[in-house]
């Protein structure tokens, strides 16, 4: 499904695009839904061009912000040293995260594709023809419902 069809230019403000997802009106893909938030299984892709770092300590590129009004999984966030930090909702409480200790580049268009699956979370950044892994393994099994408040693309300060 995409979230966002058309390119996003942020300009650093407190806005960005919003989407809430529906659960499926067939009840049988609502219940495997349902039975996949606590083992999830998703990848995330998108493309970023960025003109500056982060001018706070960190900043959203994509987070959820769940009916509780807390930070859903996954919250991805730019450094202002120019690293992405990954954070995700575990499913026995509590919140884990992990760096990927590679600046990203500025000027340059990076592709970021975020494979999580149960405990495990793989990021590939991509940009000059040259690809980035790094993986991470968490506690527990990542908690991901993705239809459980809002979702946003932005670049709005998370202290």
């Amino acid at each position: 499904m995409d979230l966002l069809e058309f390119p996003l230019a942020s300009t650093g403000e407190g806005f960005g695009v919003v989407r809430r997802l529906q659960p499926p009106i067939d009840k049988d893909l609502e219940r495997l839904r349902r039975q996949a938030v606590t083992k999830p299984r998703a990848t995330l892709s998108m493309w970023i061009y960025l003109l500056e770092w982060c001018q706070e300590k960190q900043c959203a590129i994509f987070h959820q912000l769940t009916s509780q009004k807390v930070y859903g999984s996954p919250l991805i966030q730019l450094s202002d040293t120019g690293d992405l930090v990954i954070q995700a909702h575990l499913t026995e409480g509590g919140d884990e995260a992990f760096r990927n200790n590679k600046a990203l580049p500025l000027r340059t268009w990076i592709r970021l594709d975020l494979n999580i699956e149960a405990t495990k979370a793989q990021l590939e950044l991509t940009w000059d023809n040259k690809t980035f892994p790094a993986s991470y393994k968490f506690r527990n099994n990542i908690y991901l419902d993705d239809t459980d408040g809002t979702l946003r693309h932005w670049r709005k300060s998370i202290l």
